[in-house]
This record gives C-alpha cells, sequence and structure tokens, in this order.
C-alpha cells in the first residue's frame, strides 16, 4: 500500500485501473481450419512460404501487434469496435457538439448525452492485450493468455498501439498513454500507469486514435494520434492540438512529453529507417483525395484539420481538396506545410522497416505497408524504398508484396521472418484473426539469420563491452540498436567507448549508432559528449556530420552554434537541413544572417531546408526582425519571414498581405485567417479592394474575414466584389451566399469548418449592399444573375419580382430555376401569384408543373382533391409526386380517403415504385393504416425498399455520393476522375445495370459484388486452395484471374468447397442515408450513361 502511494505521487499523471473481478470473455470462433485453408488465397512473392502460426480461438479482432526478443508476440485486440467506441457519422445530430469539443472531459460528457436520449453501454466489451508464444518451437502457436484488460472506461477509444521492451509494454489506448509492466514475469502486466491523459479531444471518425508507438535511436518513445486531437494539461506537459492528429516523443518514463509533427489526419503507424528517418502513410478523407507517404520532420505540419472532414461546399474538404494540401508537390500549393512524397494505398494501416537479416538483399533499406481496404481480394502489404532527393526522399520500387489478405499490422520476427496479421475479412469485428508467418526460402536459415535470433533472444545487458562496440556494425538494426542501448545505459565512463567507434573509420552504421549512444548519455552529461561531437560536424561523411548535428542540437550545445552556422553553407542539402534544425534548439539573433542567407540561396526550391530555416528564424522569436524583410527583393527571403511570422502567429504578417508575388500574399491570408491571427483580421479583410488580382484561396479568406467583422462596409465590399465582372464567377457566388446569410449565426468557420462560431450580422445592411449592386449583378452573365435572384428572393428584396417573373415565363431557363422563382414569388407575396400559378400549371416543365401544384393548391385548398384523380392518371411522375405530398400535408376527410386509396393499390403491387415513398409518408402524415408498409427497411423481406427504385433528384443524388460524409462513397469508388480503387470504377454504371442492381448494391452489398471484385475462395477434393477473381461461371467449370493477371479453370466436379468473399463495402451503410436520399443515390447512379 505504501509503494503505490509512492508511485501515485511520483509520476505527473497516474490512473490506476483494477483487474476486473470478473474476467473479461468476448465471443470468439472456436477452432476450424479455416485459416489453414485461406493460405491458398494469398497471392505470396516467389521464393517465399507462407505458414499459418495463430489463429482463433487464440486470438481475434487483432488491431495491432509487436514481437519481442523472445518470440512472444503481443496482439491488440479489439471488442469495442462501434460498441464501445462510436464514430460520428452514426451521430450526426451532434456533429456541432462534437466540433465544439476542447478536452476528454468535454467528450464523456458528450458520449453521456448521447447515451441518455440513445441508450448504449459504453463499457460493456473491453480491448485488451493477448500474449501468443509458440512454446514447443514447431513454428505454430500453441498458447495464448490476456496480458492486460479492463480498457473499456466511457470515453476509451481502440486500443491501437503497442512497443515491448523487457518486462516493460507502452500501450496507446485513449485517452491514455499506458506503461504496463509484468514484474514478476508471470505473463501478465500486474503494473499499469497512465503516464499522459488526455489523448481524444473528439469523437470523430472511428479508429482515427492513439497508435504508431515505435522506439527511436535516440532511446525516446514516438507514437501518433489521429485527428480526435489532444489536449493534455498537466503542468509538465502541456499539449493543446484539439483538431489535428499528430506524432508526439518522449521518455520512455512519460517525461519531456512533446510534438514532434502536426497536421496528420490518421497516422496508423509510424517506422524509422536505419538512418533514424522517421516516416508514416496518412490515410485519405474519404472525399476525393489519396493516402500519402510523408517523410516526418520535427516541428513539420501537414495540413490537415479537423474541420475539413464536415465541409461539403463550396469544396468538400475546403482547403484540403482546394489547395491540393494532401498531393506531392506542386506550383501554387500551399507553402507552410510538408507535402507528401507520393499518393499510395488506400487504406495504410501497419508499417515496418525491415531490419537487415532474414530475407535477401532485394529487401534492404525497404518498408512494407499493410493496405486494409475492407476486403482480402484487394488488401495487402505494399513494399518499396526510398532514396535522397535533395534534403529530403522520393519513393522507389512500390510493389504489391503479399496480396490479398487484409492485414492490419505487419512485423519481423527474431527468426527473421515477417509476420502479418489479418483480420479476416469486412469492416465490422470478425470475431477471427490470424497471424501468418512468412520466410524467404534461402535466408531463414542463413548463419546471419540463425546468429540474429541467437542474440536478441539473449539479450545484451550481460554481454562484454568489447561484444556490445562489435554489434553496433552488425548487419541486423535490432542488434545494433539494442547494442547502443545497452552500452548508453552504462553511463558517462562509457563516452570513451562511443568515442572511439564515432571517430573511427569503421561502418557507417556503427559511427551513427555510436553518436546515437552519446545522445543519450548526453542528457544527464553534455559537457563531456559535446567535446566529443564536435569535431565530428568536420567529418568527411556527411551523413555523420548531419548526425552530429542533429545530436548537438538536441543536447543544446551552444559550443556548436558557430559550426553549425558554417553548415549552412555545406555541400549536401540533407546537412543544411540538418544544421538548421539543430539551431532550433540553439535561438539566437545570431543565426538570423545565416538563415536568412540559406534562404535566399535555396529560393524555395527545397521545402526541408526551407522548413529548417522558418522553424529555426521563428525560435529567435524577433517578429520586428522578420517583418523587416518585407520589401526584400528575394522572394526566398520573403517567403521564409512570411513562413517564420505564421509560426510565431504574429501581426506582423500583415506586412506581406499585399506582397508583389501572390503565393507569399496567400500564405500571409492563410495564417491570418486559418490560425487564426485575430489582431490582423481587419488588416485582411481591407484588402477586398485589390481582390481582382487574388486567388480564389486568398479572395475565400478576404470573404470570410469580412463577414466575421459584419459592419455595414464590409456588405457593401462584399457585394462590390460580387459585382464585379474582374472577380472570379466561384467568388462571386460565394460573396452572394455570404449576403444571403448575413443575417444567421453561424456555428462553424467558414473556411476551416472548425468550431468557431460568427454573431449574426445586420441583415438590412446585406439587404442594401445588395439593391446597390443589384443592375450590376443583374447584368452579369447567366450564374450570377440567376444567384442573384434567388439571393434576393431570398432576402425579400421585392424589387426582385420583375426578374423572378421574366425568370418564369423564359422557357429558355432550365427547369429548375423557373420552379424555384415560382416558390420564390410566392414567398414574396407578389399580387399576380394566383395567375402566374395557374398559368404554370401547363407549362412546359414538369418541374415547374409540380410547383404550380404545390403554390396553387394552396391558394385554392380543393384543388388538389379536385384534380387528383386526373394528375395520378396522366400526370408526369414529379407532378404526382407533389400532389401525393399536398394530399398528406391536408385535413380533408376526401384527401385521406384518396391516400386510404392510394396506400391499398401500393400494398398489392399497382403502383409505379417513383410514387411509393410520397404515398408511405402521405399516408403517414393522414394517420392512414398499413402506409409503413410501403417504406419499411427491412431488407430480409422481398423487394426491399422499393420505393427507391425510382423518382428521385439526381442532382440532390450527386450531391450525397460526392459530399454525404457518412457514406463516404468517394473512398472506394471513383467517378469523374475522383475516389478511390477499393471498389468498381462508376463512370457509365446506368448504362451497365438496371435500377434493383444499383439498389441491392447499396443495400444489399454482398449480394451483387460487382465484376471483377468478387473473389472466390475455392478448396478442391486433392486439399489445395484455390482463389483469384470469378471472371467466368461456365456449366462444368469456373474461369478465376489470380492476382498476377493470369486465367485458371478449375473444373467444378474438383470442388470440394467454394466461398465467395466479403464485399469491401460496409453492410449496414445505408442506414446512413434518410429514404429521400437513398432514391436519389439510385436516381443519379442510374443517370450515369455513357
Amino acid at each position: 500500500m505504501i509503494s503505490s502511494l509512492i508511485l501515485i505521487f511520483s509520476l505527473s499523471h497516474l490512473t490506476v485501473h483494477q483487474e476486473s473481478k470478473a474476467p473479461y470473455s468476448p465471443t470468439i470462433s472456436k477452432e476450424s481450419d479455416e485459416a489453414q485453408k485461406a493460405l491458398g488465397g494469398f497471392k505470396v512473392p516467389k521464393g517465399f512460404n507462407l505458414g499459418l502460426f495463430a489463429a482463433e480461438p487464440h486470438l481475434a479482432n487483432p488491431v495491432a501487434f509487436t514481437i519481442d526478443h523472445k518470440n512472444r508476440f503481443f496482439v491488440v485486440e479489439t471488442f469495442r469496435l462501434h460498441t464501445g467506441a462510436l464514430d460520428i457519422r452514426s451521430y450526426m445530430k451532434w456533429l456541432d457538439d462534437d466540433l465544439g469539443l476542447k478536452s476528454v472531459e468535454d467528450r464523456t460528457k458528450l458520449l453521456q448525452k448521447i447515451a441518455a436520449e440513445k441508450p448504449h453501454d459504453f463499457q460493456k466489451d473491453h480491448d485488451r492485450i493477448k500474449i501468443i508464444i509458440d512454446r514447443d518451437g514447431d513454428g505454430k502457436a500453441d498458447f495464448s493468455e490476456v496480458y492486460a484488460d479492463g480498457f473499456n472506461s466511457i470515453p476509451a477509444g481502440i486500443a491501437a498501439g503497442i512497443l515491448v521492451s523487457g518486462n516493460k509494454t507502452w500501450f496507446t489506448c485513449i485517452p491514455d498513454l499506458w506503461l504496463l509492466q509484468d514484474t514478476q514475469n508471470k505473463g501478465k502486466a500486474d503494473s499499469r500507469t497512465s503516464l499522459h491523459n488526455g489523448f481524444g479531444v473528439h469523437i470523430a471518425f472511428i479508429g482515427h486514435d492513439l497508435h504508431g508507438l515505435t522506439m527511436g535511436m535516440d532511446g525516446k518513445i514516438y507514437f501518433s494520434i489521429g485527428d480526435r486531437g489532444t489536449n493534455i494539461s498537466n503542468p509538465k506537459n502541456k499539449i493543446n492540438l484539439p483538431n489535428m492528429g499528430a506524432v508526439f516523443r518522449c521518455d520512455q518514463d512519460g517525461s519531456n512529453l512533446e510534438v514532434f509533427y502536426k497536421g496528420l489526419r490518421n497516422p496508423q503507424e509510424l517506422a524509422f529507417d536505419a538512418y533514424g528517418n522517421l516516416f508514416t502513410v496518412d490515410n485519405n478523407s474519404d472525399g476525393g483525395d489519396q493516402a500519402r507517404a510523408t517523410y516526418l520532420v520535427e516541428g513539420g505540419d501537414s495540413g490537415w484539420r479537423f474541420g475539413y472532414q464536415f465541409i461539403e461546399k463550396p469544396n468538400a474538404r475546403g482547403p484540403w481538396n482546394a489547395e491540393g494540401l494532401w498531393k506531392p508537390r506542386f506550383q501554387g500549393q500551399p507553402n507552410y506545410i510538408i507535402p507528401p512524397m507520393i499518393n499510395m494505398s488506400s487504406g495504410p494501416s501497419g508499417l515496418v522497416y525491415y531490419p537487415g537479416t532474414g530475407f535477401s538483399k532485394e529487401y534492404d533499406n525497404h518498408f512494407f505497408l499493410c493496405d486494409f481496404r475492407g476486403a482480402p481480394a484487394n488488401s495487402g502489404i505494399w513494399s518499396f524504398s526510398f532514396k535522397k532527393d535533395g534534403a529530403g526522399f522520393s519513393m522507389q520500387n512500390p510493389k504489391q508484396f503479399l496480396w490479398s489478405i487484409l492485414a492490419t499490422d505487419v512485423d519481423f520476427g527474431p527468426d527473421g521472418s515477417m509476420y502479418v496479421s489479418d483480420w479476416v475479412n469486412g469492416w465490422n469485428k470478425p470475431g477471427k484473426g490470424r497471424i501468418y508467418k512468412l520466410s524467404d526460402e534461402k535466408e531463414s536459415s542463413s548463419t546471419i539469420t540463425k546468429e540474429v535470433k541467437t542474440l536478441l533472444g539473449e539479450g545484451f545487458e550481460n554481454r562484454s563491452d568489447n561484444e556490445l562496440v562489435k554489434l553496433l556494425e552488425h548487419a541486423d538494426l535490432r542488434v545494433r540498436r539494442e547494442s547502443q542501448f545497452a552500452l548508453a545505459a552504462k553511463g558517462s565512463s562509457y563516452i570513451t567507448k562511443f568515442a572511439s567507434v564515432a571517430k573511427s573509420e569503421s561502418s557507417l552504421f556503427s559511427r551513427m549508432h555510436a553518436i546515437w549512444g552519446l545522445g543519450q548519455i548526453g542528457r544527464k552529461d553534455g559537457a563531456a559528449v559535446i567535446l566529443v561531437l564536435l569535431p565530428l560536424l568536420e567529418d568527411k561523411d556527411p551523413e555523420i556530420r548531419a548526425q552530429s548535428a542533429k545530436v548537438l542540437g538536441e543536447l543544446r550545445a551552444k559550443e556548436a552554434r558557430k559550426p553549425l552556422l558554417a553548415m549552412l553553407n555545406d555541400s549536401e542539402p540533407r546537412v543544411q537541413f540538418f544544421a538548421s534544425q539543430a539551431l532550433v534548439k540553439l535561438p539566437s539573433i545570431e543565426n538570423l544572417p545565416g538563415l536568412i542567407d540559406l534562404l535566399d540561396k535555396n529560393q524555395n526550391k527545397d521545402v526541408y531546408i526551407r522548413h529548417g530555416c522558418v522553424v529555426a528564424l521563428a525560435a529567435i522569436n524577433d517578429a520586428k526582425a522578420l517583418a523587416g524583410y518585407s520589401k526584400n527583393s528575394s522572394l526566398g527571403i520573403r517567403m521564409g519571414a512570411t513562413l517564420a511570422l505564421r509560426q510565431l502567429e504574429s501581426e506582423e504578417i500583415s506586412n506581406f498581405l499585399t506582397d508583389t508575388n501572390q503565393e507569399i500574399a496567400d500564405e500571409a491570408a492563410r495564417a491570418i485567417y486559418d490560425i487564426p491571427i485575430a489582431k490582423s483580421l481587419t488588416n485582411l479583410a481591407q484588402t477586398i479592394t485589390v481582390g481582382n488580382t487574388k486567388t480564389t484561396h486568398n479572395l475565400r479568406r478576404v470573404l470570410a474575414a469580412n463577414r466575421r467583422i459584419g459592419t455595414n462596409q464590409n456588405a457593401l465590399e462584399i457585394a462590390k466584389l460580387a459585382a464585379s465582372p474582374q472577380t472570379p464567377v466561384e467568388i462571386r457566388l460565394e460573396a452572394l451566399e455570404y449576403l444571403e446569410k448575413w443575417g444567421d449565426e453561424a456555428k462553424r468557420d467558414f473556411v476551416t469548418g472548425l468550431a468557431r462560431p460568427t454573431q449574426a450580422a445586420n441583415k438590412t445592411d446585406a439587404i442594401n449592399a445588395l439593391k446597390s449592386n443589384l443592375p450590376a449583378l443583374l447584368g452579369a452573365e447567366t450564374k450570377i444573375s440567376k444567384e442573384t435572384i434567388r439571393v434576393a428572393a431570398s432576402l425579400k428584396i421585392n424589387e426582385i419580382i420583375p426578374e423572378l417573373i421574366a425568370s418564369l415565363k423564359n422557357n429558355s431557363l432550365d427547369g429548375k430555376f423557373r420552379a424555384d422563382s415560382l416558390k420564390a414569388l410566392t414567398s414574396l407575396k407578389a399580387p399576380e401569384i394566383k395567375s402566374l400559378a395557374e398559368t404554370a400549371l401547363l407549362d412546359s416543365s414538369d418541374l415547374v408543373r409540380a410547383e404550380a401544384i404545390r403554390v396553387y393548391s394552396k391558394l385554392e385548398p380543393t384543388y388538389a382533391e379536385n384534380t387528383a384523380d386526373t394528375i395520378l392518371k396522366k400526370g408526369s411522375l414529379k407532378e404526382q409526386q407533389a400532389l401525393i405530398g399536398i394530399l398528406g400535408e391536408s385535413k380533408s376527410p376526401l384527401s385521406k380517403s384518396k391516400l386510404k386509396s392510394l396506400v391499398k393499390e401500393a400494398i398489392s403491387g399497382k403502383t409505379p415504385p417513383g410514387i411509393m415513398l410520397e404515398i408511405g409518408e402521405a399516408g403517414l402524415k393522414a394517420g392512414v393504416e398499413d402506409s409503413k408498409s410501403l417504406i419499411q427497411e427491412d431488407i430480409t423481406k422481398p423487394n426491399p425498399m422499393a420505393f427507391a427504385l425510382e423518382g428521385g433528384d439526381k442532382d440532390a443524388g450527386k450531391t450525397v455520393f460526392f459530399q454525404k460524409i457518412a457514406v463516404a462513397c468517394l473512398r472506394c469508388h471513383k467517378l469523374e476522375g475522383q475516389g478511390g480503387d477499393v471498389g468498381p470504377e462508376l463512370n457509365g454504371i446506368g448504362s451497365k445495370q438496371k435500377r434493383d442492381y444499383l439498389l441491392e448494391s447499396i443495400i444489399l452489398p454482398e449480394k451483387n459484388i460487382a465484376k471483377g471484385f468478387e473473389s472466390l475462395i475455392i478448396v478442391l477434393s486433392n486439399g489445395k486452395t484455390v482463389t483469384g477473381i470469378l471472371k467466368q461461371d461456365k456449366p462444368n467449370e469456373i474461369v478465376l484471374m489470380d492476382f498476377e493477371g493470369k486465367l485458371m479453370t478449375v473444373k467444378k466436379a474438383d470442388i470440394e468447397e467454394k466461398k465467395i468473399g466479403k464485399s469491401a463495402m460496409p453492410a449496414d451503410l445505408y442506414k446512413q442515408l434518410s429514404k429521400q436520399e437513398l432514391r436519389d443515390l439510385v436516381e443519379y447512379l442510374a443517370s450515369l450513361k455513357q
């Protein structure tokens, strides 16, 4: 008890969770031969053998795993997916609440609020860690037990990160970074300490949690979080990044927590290469963007903000898509970000770097990435490498390595084999899980592979100093790193050991590990280490110069300032970059000239060099000095100064708002509005007077700034901008929308989508501003004049009535606009509305006639009843829908009687599908019995949801497809050049498939898997398993295409068992759509003709 109290008070954050009295016993599938049979369905690289290591019931629902040096597997299992952990897409009613959350405590309260309305047991299911062991050494697991469970608090998320060293286990499960220890070596975590609490501010998307735990070459713990955000408020570590994903690092005891990188969306895994460079592959936003491989550099920002996820217009995902933040570098891209190296994969999850032994030399310096796409047929593991490109890297040799497996994580064991966790199938919990072992046929039995297994298994604590020094040059990264850590743990007396290696002519790897080891010791004995490292800044090897600069920066060695400044002129870009990053830790006005000179020489060519200079300049914290460069002739210097002022969030950045270089002016506008820098908002708004030369990105922020200030003058300036023919059309339209909503309060920011409320402004100011510019706007091109008419009508500007009448009577205009004009005339109570509506009943456009029915029925209440039979027999579909809607709103007995007849006919199957939804909903409103059966959502019944087959609005359906966040169609399907490749491309789908097929594909995705995406797993009578994509199903044989594109024929007489793989489309996705949205989506898909 006393020791426990000491422990509590010795740590900054501690949450003690006792083991449950009753062990948690989730449902897991029973043992079977299914996992063994599945082996035949995987595409295995040549020269490798794939075998089953473990399967259910040893594990289920594996999210991540790691392997310790004793070959024990620590597997993170989730049972909270969609039960204990929610996804805001299923609770969009509370989206604004979620966007406004500031802390984990806030989120907990919101979850309890949701549960009060929609009962939910957050704590029923646990996430947990399982230990799996091959005790008899036959290559297959034969023992498993729970290492730790009880991770089921209300704010807990999906457990997704694990790292093991000795008897210590670091484990991530929001809101905590845990340190678990097996102090008694019994295979159980008998001690658990929350090192940090405060991760997961938002409900957000499920799985955007803490993950990516890995050990750096500096002996620190690195880990990532998705855009659920972070707010840690303890006195020693205050971190407030509530609206973005990030990478953190800290010491192994949790101390010195800091943000390493930010602006990520959902980086599932992190991996270091042999040179200490850190990489991730970040997930896309399901909005037509793509996943991104990123070189993570300290202080970097990829640009993602949580609010972007929910922006639907004027561009889906806002600046993320509109400004191309997710794309590799291009001219005109925002300069404050670290752009990705390449776009690759669709569902990046596990990531690992090849340690150097176990595979052939072909895989040296390679990474392996799991690509999880919801179904095994098109999921698997990529291999690729990076090559130096300036101060950064570019990707090379990407290829599908191990394919047709729904891999969640990948790691290398002490035996040199690759191990892969398999989710088995689908997006939801399968109740199953496997780990497969991939071994190189030749290298798995090599001397070096066996040696590594022995070295790692025996450990390094008891090895002699000379042996440890020798092992610093070993071929295996894990051996080198453990030797480094073992020597560094011995303290200052071993500085000379490291120094001799660092200065020697031995291998580059051993020298780097010696430098990193010195950095570890230097945290306690900096002075002695600094003396050793200073001469290495002049080493002939550029990598040694770079690594020495990095460590000296981490040690904040003031003695290194002068040589580091000299290194800004090094011939190697990587050395220049590392020197600039080191100077970040040594801020001084003395650094300014050298950094400015490097910015000038670089001229924005190398983003990493520029980034290093920018962060180092910001560290000096002299905004006035940076503002002094606003008139400098060098674009490189002015851009660097602008970006540094952004980092400082300084109002001095206003000096760059009217820079002659548009990219620099854009960066100033982005910083002022997006961060925001409140004191500079007026300066930004005032640049509207020079708006004609600006980019759309800039003008959007200028418009938003004017709306935020919201005075009469701001409204006038926005109206003038809308009226100017020099303004881009899209901005003119957006300006009109600002005027329309001038009197409305806004909860979310206009540009970033974040919770940043704007008070309602004086609506009269907008009305007067629009009136004063009406002649110019009405004389503009059709798009502008039509939107002006619509907005003026919305603002109840009666002066627009003549224009509305003219529009209604103009048959050359589209029917929807003319129908909206009639609707607007009704809202404005135009004196001649009755005669206009009566005339419109005979219009050539069915949309106009349908609106006329609605309008005229309100003016003549008996019209709908008197004309119902005629319209239902001879009217268009749109007219019939309008009429039935009127009947449903009527309170008269005659209307109800007609609805009863309609419901009866519909039940008997005599009614076309296009009006079934209207009949069902109108009948429900009128209290007509059996109406609900027409619009039932039970997909187990015959002809499910037939009401959605016809009668939708294809334009509304297009909006659902491209913008509806809850269904994210673009994540998997490509259309009009946008979207993912998980599912079939949909261009021309309306010509290829009938409506019933389209509807079934949405509500019953397993029933109609698109051709070329349905995978078959076939067990033959001889025991072999084959798998592939079904190409032909003939009377006596099946033709499959394997995953190398080769066709193979299987005789049906030889088939013992045949299984169809699951669709990658979630089975219950349709539940995120309203009935009308489902019908609209079908209508849109049906309209896609070739």
